[in-house]
């Protein structure tokens, strides 16, 4: 009894791979020409919309730190009475 291939040879794997041969670029068509016009945008800030949060204090790290312990901790604790209450 013989076997037939599932995935004919040159087939879409080998469609994939000249693709994603086509799109990589070498580090020498990135750079820019030394004759070629470059056009720089300064970013005066106007185009970046207002932060809401801006006027709000942030908390220190130490707090947020605390506040995920204590969260997850919760968390689990009630995931292992769980277990034990359904399996035990």
């Amino acid at each position: 009894m013989g076997y037939a291939s599932a995935i004919q040879s040159g087939g879409i794997l080998a469609e994939i791979r000249r693709a994603m041969q086509a799109s990589t670029a070498g580090i020498d068509s990135l750079a820019p020409l030394p004759d070629a016009d470059v056009r720089t945008r300064s970013d005066d800030g106007s185009s970046n919309p207002p932060d809401p949060y801006a006027g709000e204090a942030k908390w220190p790290a130490w707090k947020v730190t605390i506040a995920v312990v204590v969260f997850c901790g919760a968390f689990w604790t009630g995931v292992g009475y769980l277990v034990l209450r359904l399996l035990g």
